[in-house]
């Protein structure tokens, strides 16, 4: 007898000081409701690419267990008209343990949480299409050191709206994302499995996309930020004016597409780098083949120049370098990369380069006739499997006539056709210019700079020696 009212004691302790705890939580998320939502709107404004945002809430509500609120987000453009992108009720569980996360087996402590599902009123043809059930589930959370953390997931859901001619089907797809208390540190991941959307014109299909990014703000005002993407396969194109298939020959589709992304900011400039590849694109019927990019850069920034000291000039060089450009078809390889470092002098237009602002400019360039002519023959007949002779020797006849009218004096760009084939024929660049080092060539010839910029400005090679 004693065990159990030792045992009734503690459940009935428990109990009062979970309650307690939990009406001390909402009342800190009622006072701190109106400074988190200040903090956010001025954290989105600060990103000037993005539209302002205008948060709201209304019809507040606090209970011992839980907070509801209608909320409402709206974008507003230069004209001052708003976008409502969110207008719905929004309950907020209180910590230390909210109810809708010991549901789902998380009993880690919180200050709340809140689950928000897409109702049949906020849109009954999206409800109707997800099998009369929500189109999509909200599930969020703060905890005492208010960081968040969200996750967004969607039904499988087939939506049709014949008035406008669009038909939207996607599978269960999901989104997370992780925000620190001051919005310094931002994590998010996201998952497609399969999407489907078309309308009267346009027909856009992804398979197995997956996105992992994160953004990291330092105090100084500089961040870092990654993101990278991967498509199993991916397809875009034109709609047949029966509006009911996809055209083929007039349809672009990507298989293992990959894009890798990298950005610094600090001291007043942007540097980072880009690469990319695909293994097959397609062109309507044609396979034109695979490819791979990798670049970085270096960029300055908007600042005040009028408070700039000689120091600070340097920060205005822009860097720009493609490391690899590459493209294999059926016929062989197409390449190329360049280095470009150039002064900043008072923004001075990219068509007014000379001498005092170019620091260092370098390209090479390979592109052999036949698989550049091949590539263009395939463009040229997209509802073909494969091009057929007559299509290449007709490419081929208007890229020599029209390379040869145009490049045969050419101080920067090779142009070779030789139709014994005893030389490879095809487009080359070989350039190099370095103010540091007071050194030039063109064409794979040594020359001064002097001449190098004569040769520009003259659109004349110089005579080597």
């Amino acid at each position: 007898m004693k065990k159990t009212v030792i045992a009734t004691s503690i459940v009935v302790i428990l109990g009062a000081g979970y309650t307690l705890a939990s009406w001390y939580t909402g009342n800190i998320i009622e006072n701190n409701i109106d400074a988190k939502i200040a903090q956010i709107t001025n954290q989105i404004d600060q990103y000037k690419s993005l539209p302002d945002v205008n948060i709201q809430y209304s019809d507040y509500h606090k209970g011992i267990f839980s907070t509801s609120f209608n909320l409402t987000v709206n974008t507003v453009n230069l004209e001052n008209h708003q976008n409502t992108l969110f207008n719905d009720k929004v309950t907020i569980y209180h910590g230390p343990f909210p109810w809708s996360e010991i549901k789902s087996g998380d009993f880690s402590p919180k200050m709340g949480a809140f689950i928000y599902q897409t109702s049949k009123e906020s849109n009954e043809s999206l409800w109707l299409a997800a099998g009369n059930k929500p189109f999509m589930t909200i599930n969020s959370s703060i905890d005492y050191s208010e960081n968040i953390k969200l996750t967004a997931n969607n039904e499988p859901i087939n939506y049709t709206n014949e008035e406008l001619g669009t038909n939207l089907q996607a599978t269960k797809n999901s989104l997370f994302l992780s925000i620190d208390n001051q919005l310094n540190n931002l994590v998010i991941e996201g998952q497609i499995d399969q999407l489907t959307l078309k309308n009267q014109m346009d027909y856009l299909e992804i398979n197995h996309l997956v996105l992992t990014g994160n953004v990291v703000k330092h105090a100084d005002l500089g961040y870092q930020a990654k993101a990278e993407v991967s498509i199993e396969n991916g397809l875009i194109g034109r709609v047949n004016s029966n509006n009911e298939n996809l055209n083929n020959n007039d349809s672009i589709k990507v298989n293992q597409l990959a894009i890798d992304i990298n950005a610094a900011r600090q001291n007043k400039r942007l540097t980072g780098d880009i690469s990319s590849s695909v293994n097959n694109l397609f062109l309507g019927q044609q396979d034109l083949g695979k490819g791979e990019i990798l670049a970085n850069y270096t960029l300055p920034l908007n600042y005040d120049l009028s408070a700039e000291t000689n120091d600070d000039k340097a920060l205005r060089n822009w860097y720009v370098k493609l490391d690899k450009l590459l493209w294999h078809n059926q016929q062989g390889n197409l390449s190329a990369s360049f280095t470009l470092n150039v002064a900043d002098n008072d923004n001075m237009p990219w068509d007014q380069l000379d001498e005092d602002n170019l620091i260092l400019a370098q390209a090479k360039v390979n592109l052999p006739l036949k698989p550049l002519t091949y590539l263009a023959a395939q463009i040229s007949n997209p509802q073909k499997s494969m091009p057929d002779d007559n299509d290449i020797q007709s490419v081929t006849k208007s890229v020599v006539m029209l390379f040869g009218l145009f490049l045969n004096n050419s101080p920067i760009i090779d142009f070779n056709y030789d139709p014994n084939d005893e030389i490879e024929d095809g487009v080359s660049v070989d350039l190099y210019y370095s103010k540091e080092e007071n050194q030039a060539r063109l064409k794979g010839k040594s020359i001064t700079t002097g001449q190098f910029w004569q040769a520009l400005t003259r659109n004349k090679l110089p005579k080597f020696n």
